[in-house]
């Protein structure tokens, strides 16, 4: 909480959500039930890991019972890693998921940082995209029309900070694969943003860039 709110943020400069202290109190039931869905009919990318450094490890038994409580169970078949998500984004195999394919992007950006995303997908061979705006620190109480899109996409590619699990599930009705690419939009608007999270860095990236390290 920050000045009796709730802030969250992607980079200093970057929103993830910014509600009051009510909002966020309110929204806590709600939440639970956006990702129960998600959990039973997607794929829940959960951080779980433990690193060299500790990170938010303390948060994994009260995250357990949020996870009692709300009734949802974790399987085979719809959890991954967390970390998961931005190899699978930014590794070798990515024109796998985006080359040809029609895309539909969910996000605030607008002016430079929206056509520098843009400009990443088309160079990953994308047939085409679409784009649907979003509240940069709202989103958690977004509604949006997706029904323009029905039929028109192929993938869905969703950066909506902690109101996420409010927007994949208005996106159903497309029927196509809808994927949170949360920090993966920084690295394609500021490829140095690639080195301030792990596995954001492809193996020819790394081989051209070593002398980073």
């Amino acid at each position: 909480l920050k000045c009796g709110k709730f802030f969250a943020a992607t980079q200093k400069t970057v929103s993830s959500g910014e509600y009051s202290k009510e909002e966020w109190r309110d929204a806590k039931a709600s939440y639970g039930r956006f990702i129960r869905e998600i959990s039973e009919k997607g794929i829940l990318a959960l951080h779980l890991s433990y690193g060299p450094a500790p990170f938010q490890e303390h948060y994994l038994p009260a995250f357990k019972q949020w996870l009692n409580d709300n009734a949802i169970i974790l399987t085979g078949d719809n959890y991954t890693p967390f970390y998961f998500v931005y190899a699978m984004l930014t590794g070798p195999r990515r024109t796998e998921i985006f080359g040809g394919r029609r895309v539909l992007v969910v996000h605030s950006a607008t002016g430079v940082k929206q056509q520098r995303i843009i400009e990443r997908l088309e160079r990953e061979g994308v047939a085409e995209v679409h784009w649907c705006s979003i509240s940069s620190s709202r989103s958690l109480f977004d509604r949006i029309d997706i029904s323009g899109y029905i039929g028109r996409v192929d993938i869905a590619v969703v950066g909506a900070g902690v109101g996420k699990p409010n927007i994949l599930v208005q996106l159903e009705p497309l029927q196509v694969p809808c994927i949170d690419a949360g920090y993966v939009f920084e690295v394609w608007a500021n490829p140095e943003n690639k080195w301030k999270r792990a596995c954001c860095v492809s193996d020819e990236e790394y081989e051209s860039d070593k002398i980073r390290f």
